[in-house]
């Protein structure tokens, strides 16, 4: 029997390493191209509550659903005040429906454009690549 289990789990790992291999996501260059290809896409982005109490997070999953993460009181680095994140799954009707009473953030680095410092672990890393 032991000798059986080994020959089927051996057989079921040359079967699944040659099966057919996993096509790789598409990757898109620019918004044009991603809003082309899911008009969904503008939704991804990160929102805050007119009213200043509440932020959230959408990011497109596979299926076409949008992972919402809620803060409270901001977003997180701007306002948010650590508590729970309530996270949940929605259609791009319920986000839009969710949406309408939120504004889309527009955050960038402070350190766009800058040069990159020139500390010792980054250079670390820099040597390794």
């Amino acid at each position: 029997m032991k000798h059986t289990v080994s020959t089927f789990y051996f057989l079921f790992l040359v079967v699944t390493a040659f099966a057919a291999p996993k096509q790789a996501p598409p990757e898109y260059m620019d918004v044009k191209s991603a809003c082309e290809a899911h008009p969904d896409f503008p939704l991804v982005g990160e929102y805050v509550a007119r009213t200043g109490d509440r932020a959230l997070q959408a990011n497109m999953l596979k299926d076409g659903t949008f992972l919402v993460a809620e803060y409270r009181k901001g977003l997180p680095g701007v306002g948010w005040d650590g508590s729970a994140i309530v996270s949940s799954v929605k259609t791009a009707e319920e986000l839009r429906g969710i949406l309408a009473g939120f504004h889309k953030a527009e955050r960038t680095s402070v350190t766009m454009g800058e040069e990159r410092p020139h500390h010792r672990a980054s250079q670390r890393y820099a040597d390794s690549r």
